[in-house]
């Protein structure tokens, strides 16, 4: 069974531990819509993973909502 996006944000996330990622990070990474990955990274967020004001990993950005694991 393939990987949804979902799975995909969840692993690419894991992977970085403990690092943070903002959204635009990620779909830059995954090649994927930035509007999808943020819907995926807001319900990460309340499944778990912790979704803050942290700095990015990928932009070094502090002013955007990053997801870690």
């Amino acid at each position: 069974m393939p990987n949804t996006v979902a799975d995909d944000v969840a692993a690419y996330v894991r992977k970085g531990k403990p690092k943070a990622y903002c959204d635009d990070c990620i779909a830059k990474a995954l090649s994927k819509n930035r509007r999808q990955i943020q819907a995926i990274t807001a319900a990460l967020g309340a499944a778990g993973f912790s979704r803050s004001k942290r700095t990015c990993a990928g932009c070094a950005s502090t002013t955007k909502f990053a997801v870690s694991a």
